[in-house]
């Protein structure tokens, strides 16, 4: 069946399909027009998130010149980035560097021979100390500090001795040790050593003629203080001295200065003439606590701080401050006294070595800055110095007896060779560092059996090398560790245990009566003065019977109960909660027996030698400590006073 189909009515002859897609087309411009809106939107959307992107883009790079100094940066190209790559920080000081490459980087296997067993046979020694060389009665000065800082120009020196010359090569020496070995290996008949300050060359006869000089091309001979001639020797210039330029950091044989740097607080007072100023080295805040100055760091910023305090209180035109040698002076010109008093309960005056009273008119601090190679008197002994008097009575073993007062000292090598130069001496006994240089070795050298060596008196004893009242018979003496002290309240937590600091985190502890508290270590904490105050703050907080204090040895902190307080039933615990802070710190754990359990919070770490534990009988008293990890040891005497603000 089929039929036929039109838009046209068959008997009105209208099209109606055409009039019906007309209506439905006229009815759908609306929803056209949407659609041409909408592309249109779409176009526009595109171009904005175009735009948007753009801006992004722009936001990001301009971000750099606001934030990350990108006008400060740095760079840096290396001739031979095959033998020496560097990167530099936005606070490196544009210049070219030239570097000398000793040697590349190797590696060294070493093999011990074979043992019986791991745990039974015997190494033949008692025990193994492990400590920082700072602990070293001597420093090997680096060359880069001579000459206020400026280093030394490395190279070549022509050194004639009589009639024979030689050219010595320098350029690969880092410091004064290297110097003087070179010079020393050369087979020349001459010695090179160090004094206070300066190079001394001696000639092996006593009267040749000595002539220093610069390679050609070189000026380390002038650099070095050596340059010149002389009948026997030549004594250098000086080259290594405190001055304004010294960072505080140098002072104290590396301890430095203690700041406190508290808000609206001062350092030290200094009174003189009825008036007094206060001196203030940490940051100074204007009325509205804002910053305006930040914390002192070199020796000429405490001379400037020092004279503004003075010209406020209008002390000005009499009192003035002045670097003396390796410390600090200050003169009165009313000639009436001159008092220097810690604020509170710190320390700077006495880091300063200022702390006291100058009568007529001058007050001379102690020295604060060592000599080439050598350390300061005053850090011996934990920072306690030498006992007694000062004297050490000698019997050399030709029954010879001689006395020598060493407290004028304020070196070691000072005190070596004001024993080696003594006249009663006369060249009997030589004083000299020990071996492992953590002490002083005493050596007769008259070839006599007559008599034992004995050494006596307090200052020997403190020096640690006391004989027992017959003495030895022997020709040596070798001392004990005389403890020098390379943590102070100064020290940066950071720099303990080699560089790798303590980290973050709480540790709880608990007297002999069973209170305890938790002490929070965070990033604020940036000095060892700021973590005994910490733990100082909760245990008086808790009404704990715990006192935190730096050790006798001066190598690390003591946790110890209160002396002026009764004494615990129990023993101090010590434990981290989170992170490893009082293992870092070498506290963790609970006192045994009744005595400090003793380890090492070194800053860095380097063998030492090894020694015979001490042993120890129980103790009346309880304390936990960081010291050098030689074993148990005991105080009795009470610990030193401590800032706590």
């Amino acid at each position: 069946m089929s039929g036929i189909t039109s838009g046209v009515g068959l008997f009105s002859g209208i099209d109606t399909a055409s009039l019906i897609d007309q209506l439905l087309a006229i009815e759908a411009r609306p929803r056209d027009l949407a659609k041409q809106r909408i592309l249109q939107l779409q176009i526009q959307q595109s171009a904005y998130l175009d735009l948007n992107s753009r801006m992004s883009a722009l936001r990001n790079a301009t971000k750099a010149f606001r934030t990350d100094f990108i006008f400060d940066s740095m760079g840096v190209s290396s001739s031979n980035d095959s033998v020496l790559a560097a990167t530099a920080s936005r606070t490196a000081t544009p210049g070219v560097y030239s570097f000398l490459v000793d040697r590349l980087v190797s590696s060294q296997q070493m093999l011990s021979k074979g043992f019986a067993d791991k745990d039974a046979t015997a190494v033949n020694a008692s025990s193994f100390t492990f400590e920082s060389a700072e602990g070293r009665r001597d420093r090997d000065t680096a060359l880069a500090d001579l000459n206020d800082g400026e280093g030394v120009e490395r190279g070549k020196v022509v050194i004639t001795v009589g009639a024979e010359t030689q050219t010595i090569d320098l350029s690969k020496a880092v410091t004064v040790s290297d110097v003087l070995d070179a010079i020393n290996a050369s087979g020349l008949d001459l010695t090179a050593s160090v004094s206070d300050d300066h190079f001394v060359l001696t000639a092996g006869s006593g009267s040749e003629t000595v002539s220093i000089s610069n390679a050609v091309g070189y000026t380390t001979a002038e650099s070095l203080g050596i340059a010149g001639s002389g009948t026997g020797a030549i004594t250098g210039d000086s080259v290594y001295r405190l001055t304004g330029s010294t960072t505080l950091n140098e002072l104290n044989d590396g301890n430095g200065i203690f700041v406190a740097d508290t808000l609206g607080g001062h350092d030290f007072d200094i009174t003189a003439n009825g008036s007094t100023a206060a001196v203030n080295l940490g940051t100074i805040y204007d009325s509205n606590s804002e910053v305006v100055a930040g914390p002192v760091t070199t020796v000429q910023g405490v001379l400037d701080r020092i004279n503004s305090a003075l010209t406020t209180a209008g002390m000005d035109s009499d009192v003035s401050v002045a670097i003396v040698g390796g410390s600090l002076k200050l003169t009165n010109a009313q000639n009436t006294d001159i008092q220097i008093a810690e604020s509170g309960s710190g320390v700077t005056a006495h880091n300063l070595g200022i702390f006291g009273t100058g009568s007529g008119g001058t007050l001379t601090g102690t020295r604060i800055f060592s000599g080439l190679n050598t350390t300061l008197v005053a850090n011996l002994n934990g920072g306690s110095g030498i006992a007694g008097d000062g004297m050490i009575d000698f019997t050399a073993r030709d029954g010879t007896s001689f006395s020598v007062d060493v407290s004028a000292a304020t070196t070691v090598d000072e005190l070596v060779s004001i024993v080696n130069n003594d006249s009663g001496n006369a060249g009997r006994i030589t004083l000299s560092l020990n071996g492992p240089g953590s002490g002083l070795k005493a050596t007769d050298s008259t070839g006599a059996s007559t008599s034992n060596l004995i050494i006596s008196g307090d200052a020997a004893t403190s020096l640690g090398i006391a004989t027992d009242t017959g003495g030895v018979a022997s020709d040596a003496v070798t001392g004990t560790s005389v403890q020098h002290k390379y943590v102070a309240m100064s020290t940066r937590v950071s720099k303990l245990n080699g560089g790798k600091g303590i980290g973050t985190g709480e540790f709880r502890v608990t007297d002999g009566d069973g209170v305890s508290f938790k002490v929070d270590i965070g990033s604020d904490t940036q000095t060892v003065f700021d973590l005994v105050k910490e733990i100082n703050a909760q245990a008086s907080a808790q009404g704990a019977n715990v006192l935190a204090s730096l050790n006798e040895k001066g190598d690390g902190i003591v946790i110890k109960e209160d002396p002026g307080k009764t004494a615990g039933a129990g023993a101090i615990k010590v434990e981290d909660i989170s992170g490893t802070v009082a293992k870092s710190l070498k506290i963790a754990g609970e006192a045994k027996g009744r005595a400090p359990t003793t380890t090492s919070m070194a800053r860095q770490r380097s063998p030492s030698t090894s020694r015979p534990p001490t042993r120890l009988p129980p103790s009346p008293r309880l304390s936990t400590t960081g010291a050098p990890g030689s074993g148990p040891r005991s105080s009795t005497t009470a610990p030193a006073a401590i800032p706590t603000g």
